[in-house]
């Protein structure tokens, strides 16, 4: 009996590679066959420390490591003593000015905690304004006239990104990048 020899698995990972002129980055994709191990998606060296963690936490059964990843995630988020995010739209033009205070922050800013005011309007937001804001930011990103996203499934509020989101919208990657942000 002859066995054929495995042939390696073939994986991408993500890299971001910046513009010539650095305002700007672009998402590209590697053969993991290529990729160098010791460096991160954003083109930064992983750190020795950082790397025995990552070492450790792959030896972890899953439990663990999805106590480990929680954990990691209350790192990051702030507290309201630690200061706000402050978000200030007019509601007749929330998507754009949303997006364009999203773009301008700091990336620290964005684990603080959210707070909204719907300029010309008077409310304190516990919640009600950023819940409501979420709403209409995302009717308005989801909506078929922006051209960016096609839902593919409309029962349950799947959607797509629209491979002609450049002929609709003019400044469609900014806009993915912004829903990027807000994402993650």
């Amino acid at each position: 009996m002859t066995t054929a020899a495995a042939s390696p698995a073939e994986g991408f990972v993500a890299r971001v590679v910046p513009s010539v002129d650095g305002h700007d980055v672009r998402l590209t994709f590697a053969s993991t066959s290529r990729a160098d191990a010791l460096i991160s998606f954003d083109g930064n060296a992983i750190h020795d420390a950082d790397l025995e963690v990552l070492h450790v936490v792959a030896a972890m059964p899953f439990t663990e490591k999805y106590a480990w990843f929680v954990a990691q995630l209350h790192g990051l988020k702030k507290t309201w003593q630690d200061g706000r995010l402050k978000i200030k739209v007019h509601r007749a033009n929330v998507l754009v000015e949303s997006f364009e205070q999203v773009l301008g922050m700091q990336k620290q800013h964005m684990y603080m905690p959210l707070r909204i005011e719907f300029m010309g309007e008077s409310g304190l937001d516990a919640g009600g304004l950023e819940r409501e804001w979420f709403t209409i930011l995302t009717d308005e990103l989801f909506d078929d006239s922006l051209g960016l996203f096609q839902s593919c499934h409309k029962d349950v509020g799947a959607f797509y990104i629209d491979a002609h989101s450049a002929d609709v919208t003019k400044d469609h990657l900014l806009y993915f990048k912004a829903t990027g942000r807000l994402l993650g």
